[in-house]
């Protein structure tokens, strides 16, 4: 089965590798040939158009054995610096993107697609469930990843105006909205005035998505890089599930919770117990 712990060892494996990706249909194609020899049982298949909306999918994997299949959206989004990493006798470049906070828009479009896609697709001819889907995000941009200091917010981003679609927040859920850049009180802006004409509108994702503790980091070993700086720009990559079973993320949520609080290894004994203590 394609779950999350098998994706990020398959990125985990491409750092060890000392891979650096020039662009993001690069990402798509090595991700997709790595399930694909991972998961013999499952068909690959690249840019998968789901004709009811008229979408685009990154990567569907397909498995004939179950009729079961996983969605996958990327995203990878480079500094805003152009720069050479040296990894013994190559070179690779990555370019000037920036706009991260368009970047960070997509991604969590990326995440409310997969929400939209309903309970199956259709390849072949035939119908799979889907299991569960994920949007993944690469980048050496720290903007994606860690908060953005009150000083800089005052200034080239104005109040933080894409705050509500950070990467970097713990969690998002529910309507996802721009604020008003001259806002004092983080005021809700709906449609957005500064951004493309196609990403104005409100996200409404129908779960919630715990962001920060998620990030991890893309360990790349021994490299140089260009121009000369003080550190090179740390890569880490985000994986976000989204689940279709809601019955079977309650449950998975709940263990979470049990075991942040030290009573997953309880007995149902001990829990009414514990709760008839709490009644006295």
């Amino acid at each position: 089965m394609i779950d999350k712990t098998k994706l990020a060892e398959i990125i985990n494996g491409f750092a060890r590798d000392n891979k650096i990706f020039c662009k993001e249909a690069q990402f798509q194609f090595d991700l997709a040939w790595e399930i694909r020899n991972q998961f013999p049982n499952y068909e690959v298949v690249l840019e998968y158009l789901f004709k009811e909306k008229k979408w685009y999918i990154d990567i569907v994997a397909f498995s004939a054995q179950d009729k079961k299949c996983v969605p996958i959206e990327l995203k990878y989004k480079t500094t805003d610096k152009n720069i050479v990493y040296k990894i013994g006798d190559e070179s690779y470049y990555t370019f000037n993107q920036g706009a991260c906070d368009n970047g960070s828009y997509d991604y969590i479009k990326d995440i409310s697609r997969i929400e939209n896609l309903g309970n199956s697709l259709e390849y072949k001819g035939q119908k799979y469930d889907i299991e569960g889907g994920y949007a993944i995000i690469l980048t050496n941009d720290w903007h994606y990843y860690e908060s953005l200091p009150e000083k800089r917010k005052t200034e080239k981003y104005k109040q933080f105006y894409w705050k509500n679609f950070s990467l970097a927040q713990d969690s998002i859920s529910e309507d996802i909205c721009w604020i008003k850049p001259t806002s004092p009180n983080d005021e809700i802006e709906d449609p957005g005035t500064h951004t493309t004409i196609d990403r104005r509108e409100k996200i409404h994702l129908s779960q919630s998505y715990r962001l920060k503790e998620n990030w991890a980091n893309y360990e790349i070993k021994e490299y140089e890089y260009e121009p000369s700086m003080k550190k090179a720009p740390d890569f880490k990559y985000l994986i976000t599930y989204i689940c279709k079973n809601k019955g079977m993320e309650a449950m998975k949520e709940a263990g979470r919770i049990a075991s942040e609080n030290g009573i997953a290894d309880m007995s149902l004994d001990e829990i009414n117990a514990e709760i008839n203590v709490t009644r006295e």
